[in-house]
């Protein structure tokens, strides 16, 4: 899932450069690059991109819309002035290099989308079947989602196969914000207020909680270690020292972690700014508790911040997390 909204086209960026070698890692197994694989390789690979975009109800402003917006739907070339396929697989012998700029190219979705980032809504509508499948939990029970199904075994079919490790890969500069209560964003509504932008800050309650996305996407495998989450979010680089060991209690009470307003601000105070070009990333908050919950039941997780200039050591840490997943471990 990809941030399509508000300068996310430096995210999109970040992560386009950083693909190349991440795939050649995992191609190969060296991740260090000394010629000396750590870790096994990868034989299969499927992988798509989505955005955060699922409309808001009856808004027609803020890049939004009625029609659901992308519907967590994969993106294709016709949303990137590309020929590129939206499901892009790598296979073992495969020119690497290929895919990667696909991908790359895939990335680059634009920063037009609507402004209620539902990151973890799309994630969790994006991979989930309508009914159970050979490779859901057992006891799988589809989750509702305000408009249809889910579509890991519709529209997205084939993303998700039997024993693959599933990898989760979120980057954005705004929290998530899954709406319960989609009237959050109406503007005749009479138990919401504020500026648009900002109500899914100032009213939380409206929103859908955190544990939904835990289950849902555990549900998707019938063991947690087979599960991979990777996560980019709002938060100070400082205090993100190793992606693969993020002490998430300890980030979420960093005082750049909190949610802060000023006078005559709309938006509330980022957790941090990104390079020269001052580009805020919002405090991630629910993103870093989704993160710990699915750490905390077994599955491996990545955290960075999405203030670093590089993601490179992102996308090692992601590849070292794979190659874990692979060993069962």
């Amino acid at each position: 899932m990809i941030d399509a909204f508000s300068y996310a086209t430096r995210l999109q960026g970040a992560l386009s450069e950083a693909t190349p070698a991440f795939l050649h890692a995992l191609a190969s197994g060296d991740v260090d690059r000394d010629g000396v694989p750590e870790q096994p390789a990868v034989r299969s690979l499927r992988a798509g991109v989505i955005t955060a975009d699922l409309g808001a109800g009856v808004v027609e402003d803020y890049g939004c819309g009625p029609d659901g917006g992308d519907d967590a739907q994969l993106i294709d070339g016709a949303r990137t002035m590309t020929e590129h396929a939206a499901l892009q697989v790598l296979e073992e012998g495969d020119e690497v290099d290929t895919v990667a700029h696909a991908l790359a190219d895939l990335y680059r979705v634009g920063s037009d989308d609507c402004f209620v980032v539902q990151a973890l809504e799309a994630a969790l509508k994006a991979l989930s079947p309508a009914r159970a499948t050979s490779w859901t939990a057992p006891g799988y029970v589809a989750p509702a989602f305000e408009r249809g199904a889910g579509h890991g075994d519709g529209a997205n079919a084939g993303l998700v196969r039997d024993e693959s490790v599933l990898v989760i890969v979120l980057v954005t500069a705004h929290d998530d914000a899954s709406t319960a209560d989609l009237s959050l964003y109406d503007l005749a509504s009479d138990r919401y207020d504020g500026e648009l932008p900002v109500r899914s800050v100032r009213h939380p309650e409206a929103l859908r909680p955190v544990e939904r996305y835990v289950r849902g996407l555990l549900a998707l495998r019938d063991d947690p270690r087979r599960v991979v989450v990777a996560t980019v979010l709002g938060a100070p680089p400082a205090a993100v020292s190793d992606p693969r060991d993020v002490d998430a209690e300890a980030l979420l009470a960093h005082p750049d972690m909190q949610i802060r307003f000023e006078p005559g601000r709309t938006w509330p105070l980022p957790a941090c700014l990104r390079g020269a070009s001052g580009v805020s990333a919002y405090p991630g908050r629910r993103l870093l508790e989704h993160a710990a919950a699915m750490r905390d039941a077994g599955a491996h997780v990545v955290i960075e911040s999405a203030c670093v200039e590089s993601f490179d050591r992102f996308t090692d840490a992601l590849a070292r997390e794979i190659g874990l997943a692979l060993a069962g471990e």
